[in-house]
């Protein structure tokens, strides 16, 4: 699906964000700019936020997919589209986000159902038309005590603009670290 502003392809649904949503969690240091073979060319990122939001005032696409999602804004009217999601201190690194710098990219993992489950940009490398994020996906230990509550881990990065060749139809792919693609999205 592709849209004026963010727009977002899962691989299993379509998945609109409209409303609040609390976010809680924090980011953490961002990994080094490295990328494995067959991911490309090496491109150096920032973290902006990661944790996991809670499901307020979605819409009922939403509430049901649980695909994995990759939003890329290059705008704040774009990234007003999931800006909700963010923590307090990742709202406000948004805000003072260079656009003529950077593109912001959020990673969302889909609704799981409990506590404990969490997603993590590790690298981003580019190849012809493609810019691909591997992620960490991490799941709850089975012994681990855990809250039952729906919710949406996230990873919110900034990629630099300079270097970058984002023609009028880059893919932005995002690929679990077993290389099985879990998101994509189509920037114009």
């Amino acid at each position: 699906m592709l849209a004026r502003g963010v727009s977002f392809i899962c691989i299993a649904a379509l998945a609109l964000l409209g409303g609040l949503a609390v976010g809680c969690g924090a980011a953490g240091p961002a990994p080094a700019p490295t990328a494995a073979p067959g991911e490309g060319k090496p491109v150096a990122f920032d973290s902006l936020d990661r944790g996991d939001s809670t499901i307020a005032g979605l819409d009922a696409a939403t509430l049901r997919s649980t695909a994995s999602a990759v939003f890329v804004a290059g705008s704040p009217a774009e990234a007003a589209q999931f800006a909700a999601w963010l923590t307090a201190s990742g709202a406000a690194r948004l805000e003072a986000v260079d656009w003529n710098a950077a593109w912001v990219v959020a990673l969302f993992r889909g609704r799981v159902g409990s506590s404990g489950y969490g997603i993590t940009v590790r690298s981003v490398g580019q190849v012809p038309g493609e810019l691909r994020l591997t992620a960490q996906l991490t799941d709850p230990a089975p012994d681990q005590n855990v809250l039952t509550v729906e919710s949406y881990p996230y990873d919110v990065i900034l990629v630099p603009r300079q270097g970058l060749e984002v023609a009028s139809a880059t893919t932005w792919s995002a690929y679990d670290g077993e290389g099985m693609l879990i998101a994509q999205n189509r920037v114009p």
